[in-house]
């Protein structure tokens, strides 16, 4: 899910973080059950303006 990105005059550019969900947690009532995985390197996508 993307919920952050900048624009620039010519992209759009998004951000894949590391930022993972934990179901276990969520199913154990955790109030915030995400995780930061050190597995999962983060990525940046710049998404050109159409011509």
């Amino acid at each position: 899910m993307v919920h952050d990105m900048s624009l620039t005059e010519r992209f759009a550019v998004v951000y894949d973080l590391p930022v993972v969900f934990d179901l276990d947690a969520a199913m154990a009532g955790s109030t915030l059950p995400y995780n930061w995985s050190d597995d999962y390197p983060p990525r940046i996508g710049f998404v050109p303006e159409p011509t």
